[in-house]
């Protein structure tokens, strides 16, 4: 398997976390502030094919987020 890469926004960086109950891969989520970064949570990454799906459902002019908010209790560490 490919080593999985960090993300970066303006706001935001992204590492992976390790998986959630279920395997899938789960980042944590950094908020960048002026005295550093403060853990914000973790999220999934939507793939091309969850958007696929998505707008299907939803529709083709629905605006979808790439970064989906995941349980901590579903994050399986260590």
């Amino acid at each position: 398997m490919a080593k999985l890469k960090m993300y970066e926004t303006a706001t935001h960086r992204y590492v992976p976390a390790g998986k959630d109950v279920w395997g899938q891969q789960v980042w944590a989520a950094y908020l960048k502030l002026p005295g550093g970064e403060v853990l914000a949570g973790y999220r999934y990454r939507r793939t091309a094919k969850d958007f696929a799906r998505l707008r299907k459902l939803y529709g083709p002019r629905t605006p979808l987020a790439r970064w989906e908010e995941c349980p901590p209790e579903l994050v399986a560490t260590g």
